[in-house]
């Protein structure tokens, strides 16, 4: 009787003549990146602005030491946010100034004393709304590069673990936060106040915009805006303003400057078409 010995190289078996082949693990769907406008004023704060509910804009600056999203009482007022007994408000949607919209976020309603003392300053050249905390920037990749006018937001598939407050509203502060407050509160009234600076919003076309290849394409178009009925998503720009279209940051810069009431032509392509259309911006955030 014959005996056989079969021997299995490296665990491996052949099959039909060849090594079996793993097949490539499925692609991770890419993120998803905006390009959030901000400003840089005097006390070298970056400051970024949003829409609360629909109303506003309201002025933010990035805090990474705040636990949470702070809003003063007179912008959730104006927000129509309603203010549970623990000081949180629940918002239907949070829009930061560049694409970023968050539906069913929860804030803090209240008047720090750092927001009031800058206010009271007009520090920054304008009022703050409040501060942008650690429960909305951690869910994003946030790069800072003070060359550009915008930052890179980045989302990431994380969710931070929600807070609570350690202490109900309406309370004492400790005794060393009182000190503080009520040192602040002097403080500001010993300093001159800057003068308050003109107003303008940014005009709002509806578009949100793509680099693809090498090319800037409308990848959707806001329903009711200028650019509803005049553009089409898979158009390609190829001038704006009467400048030829390079890049998706360059655009971006160029279009921060519109203000509201400016017609703006625009020179696409769609398919073997060269369309030109006018768009009057309307009222930005």
């Amino acid at each position: 009787m014959r005996r056989f010995l079969i021997v299995l190289v490296g665990a491996t078996l052949l099959v039909g003549g060849r090594w079996p082949v793993a097949a490539d693990p499925p692609a991770a769907p890419a993120a998803r990146s905006w390009r959030v406008p901000y400003q840089f004023p005097a006390p070298r704060h970056v400051l970024v602005r949003m829409k609360l509910n629909g109303k506003g804009p309201f002025n933010f600056i990035l805090d990474t030491g705040a636990p949470a999203v702070f809003i003063s009482k007179a912008a959730g007022a104006e927000a129509g946010l309603v203010v549970d007994d623990k000081g949180w408000a629940n918002i239907a949607e949070l829009e930061v100034e560049g694409g970023i919209k968050l539906k069913d976020s929860r804030a803090v309603v209240e008047d720090p004393f750092q927001l009031t003392g800058m206010n009271r300053l007009n520090a920054m050249g304008r009022t703050l709304h409040g501060m942008i905390g650690y429960t909305l920037l951690a869910r994003y990749r946030i790069t800072y590069d003070f060359t550009d006018t915008h930052l890179t937001w980045t989302e990431i598939d994380w969710e931070p673990p929600a807070l609570a407050r350690m202490r109900p509203p309406g309370s004492k502060e400790s005794a060393e936060m009182e000190a503080m407050a009520g040192f602040a509160k002097f403080a500001t009234g010993l300093m001159g106040r800057r003068p308050d600076p003109v107003w303008q919003p940014r005009g709002f076309l509806g578009i949100e915009l793509e680099e693809r290849d090498g090319q800037v394409i409308v990848s959707r178009v806001q329903a009711g805006s200028p650019a509803a009925d005049k553009l089409l998503p898979g158009d390609v720009l190829a001038s704006a303003d009467g400048s030829v279209v390079t890049g998706l940051a360059k655009l971006q810069e160029q279009a921060a400057k519109w203000k509201e009431g400016k017609t703006v032509t625009l020179i696409v392509r769609r398919g073997a078409e060269r369309i030109e259309v006018d768009l009057v911006t309307g009222k930005g955030v």
